[in-house]
């Protein structure tokens, strides 16, 4: 499967993953976020590890529209 940078994500966020997303833009997205790859990442990407005790999406899903 190849993706794309552009291709575009759906998540839903965890409250933590809201308030990721609050931090970096200052507003509080609805749980349903719809974005570019890339944005995904540059917001996300840092501070994802492995074995995080808080996830920022619900059951790790990130949907791509390809």
């Amino acid at each position: 499967m190849k993706i794309n940078l552009n291709d575009i994500a759906h998540v839903q966020l965890t409250p933590v993953g809201q308030a990721r997303w609050r931090g970096k833009f200052g507003i509080t997205p609805s749980s349903n976020l719809t974005v570019p790859l890339w944005e995904l990442m540059q917001v996300f990407g840092p501070g994802l590890s492995m074995g995080m005790s808080e996830m920022y999406f619900v059951d790790n899903i990130i949907e791509l529209e390809c």
